[in-house]
């Protein structure tokens, strides 16, 4: 390598620029309002370090045993969405360009990677970031929440009826509360390793006060099978917690599933009108639907870009289906292996803040999936971190711990 590049990527490497990448990553979902420029940018930072991560010779070695399952199920997965682009006729360039957030997405995975190896450290810094930025995003909701309801004409009917929109890049009340939901996982995880208590116990009271106003029936249950499911595997023995974590991963899943199937029978017992939280999903019509097109194009599915009709909630409110429809049963079948794999990992990591989030984040996702995302790979927003960051996190925290940290100006083997 020429002197001046050496000596340019010495003074690079003095910074932590990996962990840099996934502080951004989180602050444009919680804390940038914008669309459009913003997060396609921020997309496109975080493929370009994780293109100069893979290509950097030093991080060959970080690909041990225990990182090489996810990379390559990462790998097959934007290999396949690549494959059905190409097959899929008409061709279609939303398709095309929807790509570009699966590859981005994969590329999240090495440098989380680095990151952990660099510094084993830097994962519990992210959830100290996320919790920050999450109490930020609450309290700019409340407060903005707050001004409309003291401006209606009715605030009672305001409060009952009209749903909190989270801000930041969501700014939708479902989205946006699995983004909060992230921040209130990672404050969860710390809390009992906090030497200060109050101000970790005030920034989580804050994000589930804004998680609770906006009604977001999908997301409220997905956090609250997530904390019991957290609260069962700190019990279980460090033998079983994989395992344990896989089946609750699955149960996680099946809960909101279920609920939607039962809700006809739910509205008639508990409800007495379609309002607020008694107003009609739509689901399990959608989802009857949706799996009635898998059989005709089970490999490569439909596209990112298929819509139902204008009578419906518009696609699928259920990740697993969603990704069958979009892209076919084998990318189905390699997402669930990815998520089960990192509950797997997220299980055999030493007890702390990072296990208990990773894991935390995993469940709450799977349940997440059930209910809402119909595309897990879609463009930047909050299921990059609720579902992604976790996953990422949870094999390179396991994977990086036993290799030799990433010593600045280093060059490591070629």
């Amino acid at each position: 390598m020429p002197p001046s590049l050496a000596q340019a990527r010495a003074r690079l490497d003095a910074y932590p620029i990996h962990e840099w990448t996934l502080v951004l990553v989180a602050a444009t979902v919680l804390v940038v309002p914008l669309r459009g420029a913003v997060p396609a940018i921020v997309m496109a930072v975080v493929a370009a370090m994780g293109l100069a991560t893979l290509l950097d010779r030093r991080f060959g070695p970080a690909l041990t045993p225990a990182a090489r399952p996810l990379a390559g199920l990462l790998a097959a997965l934007v290999a396949w969405q690549a494959v059905g682009v190409a097959a899929r006729r008409p061709f279609d360039a939303e398709d095309a360009r929807a790509l570009g957030s699966a590859v981005a997405l994969a590329l999240l995975f090495p440098i989380a990677l680095a990151a952990a190896r660099r510094d084993p450290d830097a994962p519990r810094r992210l959830l100290v970031v996320l919790l920050a930025l999450g109490a930020v995003s609450a309290a700019i909701s409340i407060a903005l929440y707050v001004v409309a309801v003291a401006r209606h004409p009715d605030p009672v009917a305001y409060l009952r009826f009209i749903r909190l929109e989270p801000f930041g890049r969501a700014r939708h009340p479902i989205l946006g509360a699995g983004g909060l939901a992230a921040a209130f996982l990672a404050g969860t995880a710390l809390l009992g390793a906090a030497r200060r208590r109050l101000p970790v116990e005030v920034a989580l009271g804050a994000i589930a006060l804004a998680i609770l106003l906006t009604q977001s029936r999908g997301p409220i249950l997905a956090l609250l099978l997530a904390l019991a499911g957290m609260a069962v595997l700190g019990r279980v023995s460090d033998r079983r917690r994989p395992a344990a974590a896989a089946l609750l991963g699955l149960a996680c899943f099946a809960v909101p599933v279920a609920l939607v199937l039962a809700e006809p029978a739910l509205v008639r017992l508990v409800c007495r009108g379609e309002l607020g939280l008694c107003r009609p999903s739509m689901r399990g019509d959608v989802w009857a639907e949706l799996v009635g097109l898998i059989p005709s194009h089970p490999w490569f599915g439909l596209g990112p870009s298929h819509r139902l009709g204008a009578d419906t909630v518009g696609h699928a409110h259920n990740g697993l289906i969603g990704t069958a429809v979009f892209f076919g049963l084998p990318a189905l079948a390699l997402l669930v292996a990815a998520m089960g794999h990192a509950l797997a990992r997220g299980g055999s990591l030493p007890a702390g803040p990072v296990r208990a989030f990773c894991l935390g984040g995993l469940l709450f996702g799977a349940a997440y999936l059930g209910s809402d995302l119909p595309n897990p790979f879609a463009f930047l927003n909050a299921h990059w971190l609720f579902l992604w960051t976790p996953l990422v996190l949870a094999v390179a925290a396991s994977a990086a711990p036993g290799l030799a940290r990433w010593e600045p100006g280093r060059e490591g083997r070629s």
